[in-house]
């Protein structure tokens, strides 16, 4: 079985182990696989599932209330394991009202 993310090169200060970046409408999405988050970690890098979690780009009002809940009332969601699935997720947090 083939990982679904593929980690080669550094991200924002993520060093191999995930990816963060911010949509138009202001919300920043995190993508770990590393040690100490809720994924699978192959011995190549390579990731079977993935942390994801989004967020307010800049502060907000809220103090840190305004994260994404996911239906089971964690901000994060961990062993996301199919690409497909990653990929519905993305498409929902880019279609979150904006904030900026």
């Amino acid at each position: 079985m083939q990982g679904i993310i593929k980690g080669n090169g550094d991200y924002e200060g993520n060093k191999d182990t995930g990816v963060s970046f911010t949509l138009e409408n202001g919300y920043t999405v995190s993508i770990q696989w590393g040690d100490g988050n809720y994924a699978t970690r192959c011995k190549d890098g390579s990731a079977r599932s993935v942390e994801i979690a989004c967020f307010p780009s800049k502060p907000t009002p809220r103090d840190g209330k305004d994260w994404f809940i996911f239906a089971d009332g964690e901000a994060v969601k961990g062993h996301v394991d199919s690409s497909s699935s990653l990929i519905a997720w993305l498409q929902k947090f880019d279609q979150l009202p904006d904030i900026n």
